[in-house]
């Protein structure tokens, strides 16, 4: 099947092939015997490090503190904003490899336009984090020899926890087989208050009820199961709230960011 793309891509495009990638856009893959990827951006956070001056900080458990609350008020303006945007900038292309910064990154994102000192800890707090886990990165494992392949999402949200427009930070990640293959976090919307408040509006709701009752289909013909997750299983807290040491680094290990250096298989 590779052959035959390849081909096919070839009669459009000159291709050209290079063996096997160790080095890619900033990504650095590491092959396993057992036919395992390892996908780290050690040098790219090194030289992040460098430009924001904390490459010899210590190192932190966690990207953000569980009982930070970040929010527009209460601090001084940041004396250095445009430093402050690049290093958020970088941040974002981090996330590729290290879905454990989700959460940290995007909420910082929320204060581009005017950053305060505050915010600019919180950056410094993952960059201290970065920098005692830059041999971490994203484990892409092969899946078990089966024609039928689990797939698996995990969704929460963190309700509503945003102190200045009390809006609910949502998460969720989408796991074929073994392999943690996307993820995401983000801010939801107003619009069922919109709703509430312009009976015009009811309109763009239908399209709630079809998909209620195509997942309905689905659990009713057996081919989707819904279950309650545990908040200590939940895959999708790391990317809606900030957590202790311990939920953290269980559930870090859960969406396969491991360290090469204590994975026997590199």
């Amino acid at each position: 099947m590779v052959h035959d793309l390849t081909s096919k891509l070839h009669n459009m495009f000159a291709l050209k092939k290079l063996g096997r990638p160790s080095y890619f856009l900033g990504i650095e893959v590491k092959f396993c015997s057992n036919g395992s990827l390892l996908l780290t951006q050690s040098k790219y956070i090194r030289d992040l490090l460098i430009k924001a001056n904390v490459v010899n900080a210590n190192g932190v458990p966690t990207p953000m503190l569980n009982i930070c609350k970040l929010n527009r008020h209460r601090s001084n303006s940041f004396s250095d904003a445009q430093l402050y945007r690049s290093i958020i900038g970088a941040l974002q292309y981090v996330i590729l490899t290290r879905p454990d910064i989700v959460f940290s990154v995007n909420k910082d994102f929320q204060f581009m336009t005017n950053p305060l000192d505050t915010h600019w800890y919180a950056v410094r707090r993952i960059l201290c984090y970065l920098s005692g886990t830059s041999g971490y990165g994203l484990l892409l494992s092969p899946s078990v020899s089966t024609p039928n392949f689990s797939l698996g999402v995990c969704s929460d949200s963190d309700w509503p926890s945003d102190p200045d427009d009390r809006r609910s930070p949502s998460g969720s990640c989408l796991i074929f087989g073994p392999n943690l293959v996307s993820w995401s976090s983000k801010k939801q919307s107003l619009v069922a208050r919109s709703i509430l408040h312009n009976p015009m509006l009811h309109a763009r709701t239908k399209h709630i009820e079809l998909d209620i009752h195509f997942i309905r289909e689905c659990v009713v013909a057996k081919r989707m199961s819904i279950q309650h997750v545990l908040a200590a299983a939940q895959l999708a807290d790391t990317l809606t709230k900030p957590l202790g040491t311990a939920t953290f680094q269980d559930l870090q290990a859960k969406l396969k960011v491991v360290c090469q250096a204590l994975h026997p298989s590199f």
